[in-house]
């Protein structure tokens, strides 16, 4: 495939793959009769007719394992309805517990009706972390729209509030919370706030511009425990247009930032790019009301909010996306 992009996915596995040895046995002589010769059957795993069959969809390629502290089999592979480079293709993982003999389901890395994904790499860390390292055609920009709560574009994102009935869930089995904007800066005056989900005890979610003007997500439970983090400095520049995400993981509790399609790795001033979320901010209960740019010296263009996390993949896809439409919403004096 070409034009493919390199995203990391992140996943809580470890790997591993094996072939399986056949064995035979001899049918045992009749009395007084000559044994036939014993048939040798080829024990060698390098074999492929030795082996067990991964699960696929219609192929398999490029198939790799590694093995988890606990002994199962994670297995990452590139499979598809169709045949190898057609669209529909996507890179998927499977679990074997018993050394290769069974296997999962096939779990999709990525969807399978959106753009294609293949050639996956699993690295398995010290800590027991997966990262699947694979290629991913962002050239078929799609928005995401599983888990879409909210969506704000044109007219309807330059009102002063509209009705928001979302309760996070950032338990370790919340699936998260993922806020997408998309806004042309005036400045980067520290204080500004471009969303606020508050209510009136302070409980809720609001992304603001800090102390040095950089884009911060803040989250403040019922019982006022508080939790803040920034995208990378120098990533905003003011009178420029720029789309923003940020992304909770309510499983994992970590939050990260992508910024114009690049995901936020702590650029010169941070070790990374992404935090854990304290474990105990869970109940977060915002205003039923989301105000919009309500000390912003700048433009909303378009918002976002998702009731899950979103895969980075699925962010680099809708920023290409909004790149391609969004001079719809750029007025025409400012066009070159």
């Amino acid at each position: 495939m070409q034009n493919m992009k390199m995203i990391i996915g992140v996943l809580a596995l470890s790997l591993l793959l094996g072939a399986a040895v056949a064995s035979a046995g001899s049918d045992a002589p009749r009395s007084g009769a000559t044994p036939p010769p014993r048939k040798t059957v080829s024990t060698d795993w390098r074999g492929i007719r030795n082996g067990l069959e991964i699960p696929t969809v219609n192929y398999a390629d490029q198939p790799h394992v590694a093995r988890l502290d606990n002994g199962t089999w994670l297995c990452t592979l590139t499979t598809g309805s169709g045949d190898e480079g057609k669209p529909g293709q996507f890179v998927a993982v499977t679990l074997s517990s018993d050394r290769g003999h069974t296997w999962s389901p096939l779990r999709p890395l990525e969807d399978p009706e959106g753009p294609e994904s293949a050639y996956s790499t699993p690295l398995v860390t010290p800590s027991g972390r997966v990262y699947v390292f694979y290629n991913y055609n962002g050239e078929k920009a799609i928005v995401a729209r599983e888990g879409l709560r909210l969506e704000l574009t044109g007219d309807a994102v330059h009102k002063e509030s509209v009705p928001f009935s979302y309760r996070p869930q950032l338990c370790w089995q919340g699936k998260g919370l993922t806020v997408d904007i998309r806004a042309r800066f005036g400045s980067l005056t520290p204080g500004q706030v471009l969303l606020d989900s508050r209510n009136e005890d302070g409980a809720g979610f609001w992304i603001s511009l800090n102390d040095h003007g950089v884009p911060r997500t803040n989250i403040r439970a019922s019982d006022g425990a508080e939790f803040g983090w920034d995208a990378d400095a120098g990533m905003i520049l003011a009178g420029k247009e720029h789309r923003i995400a940020f992304v909770l993981d309510g499983a994992a509790r970590i939050v990260s930032v992508i910024v114009d399609g690049r995901l936020c790795d702590g650029g010169s001033e941070r070790a990374f790019g992404w935090a854990r979320i304290p474990g105990h901010l869970n109940d977060i209960n915002p205003s039923k009301r989301l105000r919009l740019a309500p000390s912003f010296e700048g433009t909303l263009l378009a918002v976002r909010i998702y009731d899950r996390y979103l895969l980075t993949s699925e962010v680099f896809s809708g920023h290409r996306a909004s790149l391609k439409l969004s001079h719809t919403d750029i007025p025409r004096k400012e066009l070159p």
